[in-house]
């Protein structure tokens, strides 16, 4: 198991957006970032979901600005401000604003604090959910997201904030179990750890996951010469998809579905249903994927397109 002070971060030497939300995984990624690269290398990122009661946003707030005041690191902050609270609309919301940052501040990469836990979590709830391996490729660090803790259990991440006093503020929501996560972490998680079966789950992610990364590269290929992206969608050439094997199939549209521009809660039915309507369906056929999504068929070419 990594100790506390052996939390060991690779940073990049370049200016970073740090993705904090006042708990305490994103508040000891920001001091390990601090410690390493020095303020003026930071724009500390904080998106406030408006989930909870004003006081609870406050005293996220409160904390995160306590710490970036005394290291003179700069902070910029940003909140929601629509009706449809689910999952996925609010991630593309949170990631919108944090690449709008990026971008205004002249950052080259945003850097978030998920970490080992978060990776058995996410591999299970795939697994309830159907989508299986999909989701462990999101968890990846790339060139644009860096993901520096992946290799960091959450007692080490106790331990380092402890050690090293840093303050934080509790999510009230995270131990709310209507939230699936929260559920699994709270529920599955600690049953798996008394039937000593969390260590086989663990092995099984290491091997699946260069696996799966191996997959989306292949699929992330083919529709970068077979995709279209314009303002209200996706563009796909449906001969080309008529013929892929179906697991292909299956893993294309769940690359395309879960894009950053759609706001789709994505399950294997919704997939399965999604890739027979492109294959089958007759010229001018519209299939409802969400309540601002659709996928429209036409002669030629399968559209994702967002209402407006």
């Amino acid at each position: 198991m990594i100790s506390a002070m052996s939390i060991d971060i690779q940073l990049p030497n370049k200016k970073l957006v740090i993705a904090v939300s006042g708990g305490i995984d994103s508040m000891v990624l920001l001091d390990l970032a601090n410690k390493q690269l020095g303020s003026e290398q930071l724009v500390c990122a904080h998106f406030q979901h408006n989930l909870r009661s004003s006081e609870e946003t406050e005293a996220d707030l409160k904390v995160i600005k306590s710490y970036c005041d005394e290291r003179q690191i700069k902070l910029a902050v940003g909140s929601y401000d629509g009706t449809d609270f689910s999952e996925a609309t609010l991630r593309k919301a949170r990631y919108q604003f944090l690449h709008a940052i990026k971008a205004d501040e002249g950052c080259q990469a945003i850097a978030t604090a998920h970490h080992a836990d978060d990776v058995i979590e996410t591999a299970i709830i795939n697994i309830l959910r159907g989508t299986k391996g999909a989701g462990l490729v999101s968890l990846r660090s790339t060139d644009e997201i860096l993901r520096p803790l992946l290799d960091v259990k959450k007692s080490a991440i106790r331990s380092y904030a402890s050690e090293n006093s840093i303050r934080w503020h509790d999510d009230s929501t995270n131990s709310d179990e209507a939230y699936l996560r929260n559920y699994v972490r709270m529920k599955i998680v600690p049953e798996l750890e008394k039937s000593n079966n969390l260590d086989n789950l663990v092995h099984s992610i290491n091997a699946q996951m260069p696996i799966e990364i191996e997959m989306q590269e292949l699929v992330d290929g083919l529709l970068s010469r077979n995709c279209t992206r314009h303002p209200g969608g996706i563009s796909l050439d449906r001969s080309f998809y008529i013929q892929l094997p179906h697991q292909v199939s299956l893993k294309l549209m769940h690359s395309i579905l879960s894009g950053a521009e759609f706001t789709i809660n994505i399950n294997s039915t919704l997939v399965s249903k999604s890739v027979v309507f492109a294959k089958t369906a007759r010229n001018g056929s519209s299939m409802d994927l969400s309540k601002n999504t659709r996928l429209l068929i036409r002669q030629d070419s399968i559209e994702v397109l967002q209402n407006h």
